[in-house]
């Protein structure tokens, strides 16, 4: 028994002994740069995230306590979304009635050296 005993703690200390080497090597090895850049752009991004997350906490919070505030903003939505809507109608109005050599040259398409 004490020869398999003893090839048992030779493996262990062996094994152990490869693992430790195995992790002081990763600990020394410094991050290739994307992955140094990868950390930072996370670290960006949760920053970003919590202020957007914060910013729509206080603007709730703002909406709740002032209803006039909701009604305001309600007509102003409303009022932005006509507006865009009129002057895509009007756009395509003006695109509908346009030839295509008219709209070439609106895109600025056409080739000045050919004329």
């Amino acid at each position: 028994m004490s020869k398999l005993e003893a090839e048992r703690n030779r493996v262990s200390r062996r094994a152990s002994s490869s693992w430790e080497e195995d992790a002081d090597m990763k600990t020394l090895e410094p991050l290739p740069l994307h992955h140094r850049q990868m950390a930072g752009a996370s670290l960006q991004l949760q920053r970003a995230a919590k202020l957007l997350d914060t910013g729509a906490a206080r603007a709730t919070r703002f909406l709740w306590r002032y209803p006039t505030a909701r009604i305001i903003l309600l007509f102003y939505l409303v009022f932005v979304h006509l507006v865009l809507m009129y002057l895509l109608h009007r756009l395509q109005e003006q695109a509908d009635n346009n030839t295509p050599n008219e709209v070439e040259e609106s895109m600025r398409l056409f080739n000045r050296t050919s004329r």
